[in-house]
């Protein structure tokens, strides 16, 4: 075999195998895990679910374009930016989901995207023999007759040592607000938590209207924390002991 012929059958086998690594996925997910999606610079990727989606919120909105067709939402990468991106459904359900922008020969054509609503029969014995999260009892900080902002929820998630707050957040106004007006954080003795990201479902909420908020954060030590929330320049805060990690 001459040197040309050679070279033509090399390329033709790395385009083959670049092509056989492209492929169709099924994850399953809920709202206390997040799963990869592999995405490929000037290539598409379809996420396909069951259910409508209705709404999308995504880490770094300008990096990506994104498509509703159906039940399908198609992802195109306008940058080579990791991100994470939440879809919220008809059914009221949110699919947590990671952005990872890969080479070529290993990003996800189709993704099937499903709900699994117990990971149960998952879960190892001896995380099945450890100590229950204590509930949660809802708290409100409140700005008068302006915002009320509500931690409904604060659970654990399967990552060691991360959890999730869900918020709830009312327009107590007779105006529309601005998310971007609104700042929740933790700190612990008055320094922000290094690994925390605030997510809001809109970017705006009108007059007597409520939204939803969570902040996921990762704990580097198990010791209670303050969760901050900032309005005008005005700072309320409230706390959330060590006995509910």
């Amino acid at each position: 075999m001459n040197q040309s012929k050679f070279i033509i059958l090399l390329l033709g086998l790395v385009s083959i195998s670049a092509f056989a690594r492209n492929k169709i996925r099924e994850v399953y997910t809920n709202d206390r895990t997040i799963k990869p999606i592999y995405l490929a610079l000037g290539r598409s990727t379809v996420l396909k679910f069951r259910e409508k989606p209705t709404n999308v919120v995504i880490g770094n909105k300008n990096y990506f374009n994104i498509e509703y067709i159906n039940n399908d939402l198609t992802i195109q990468p306008l940058g080579a930016v990791d991100t994470n991106l939440f879809t919220y459904t008809e059914s009221k359900r949110t699919y947590a989901l990671i952005l990872k922008i890969v080479s070529p020969n290993r990003y996800d054509d189709i993704v099937h995207v499903r709900w699994k609503s117990k990971f149960k029969n998952f879960a190892s014995k001896k995380s099945l023999r450890s100590k229950k999260q204590l509930p949660f009892k809802s708290v409100s900080i409140s700005f008068k007759d302006a915002v009320d902002i509500k931690i409904r929820e604060f659970k654990s998630l399967p990552k060691k040592n991360s959890y999730y707050l869900d918020i709830a957040i009312k327009n107590l106004s007779q105006k529309e607000l601005k998310t971007s007006d609104i700042d929740i954080y933790l700190s612990r003795r008055n320094k922000k938590l290094k690994m925390q990201q605030l997510f809001f479902r809109k970017e705006s909420i009108k007059a007597d209207e409520s939204i939803q908020a969570r902040v996921f954060l990762t704990l580097e030590r198990k010791a209670g924390f303050s969760v901050n929330a900032k309005f005008e320049d005005k700072i309320k805060k409230t706390i959330i002991g060590r006995k509910f990690l």
